[in-house]
């Protein structure tokens, strides 16, 4: 559950490796899903409580709600925004 929605991962983000990490906002049916080098790994009906119309803003980073066991790092590198899919480079 992700604030009282379902959020249903079906994969993971591979460590000490670059990945290709895509989200895709279906603002008519209220859906996010998140692909790692072109594959589905979660999705999520709703995300956040408020309709996709009403966000306002978009945020790049790490967020956790558990404590860290061990020191994390965090690369960020070639980010695009754009109203339709981009896709990965080869």
């Amino acid at each position: 559950m992700f604030r009282g929605k379902v959020f249903a991962p079906t994969g993971s983000i591979p460590v000490k490796k670059w990945v290709c990490v895509e989200a895709q906002f279906k603002k008519a049916e209220g859906e996010l899903n998140l692909m790692v080098d072109g594959q589905q790994v979660a999705s999520a009906q709703n995300p956040g409580g408020g309709t996709l119309s009403t966000y306002r803003f978009i945020h790049f980073g790490f967020g956790t709600f558990h404590e860290l066991v061990a020191d994390t790092d965090m690369y960020l590198d070639d980010i695009a925004v754009d109203v339709k899919p981009i896709g990965c480079l080869p």
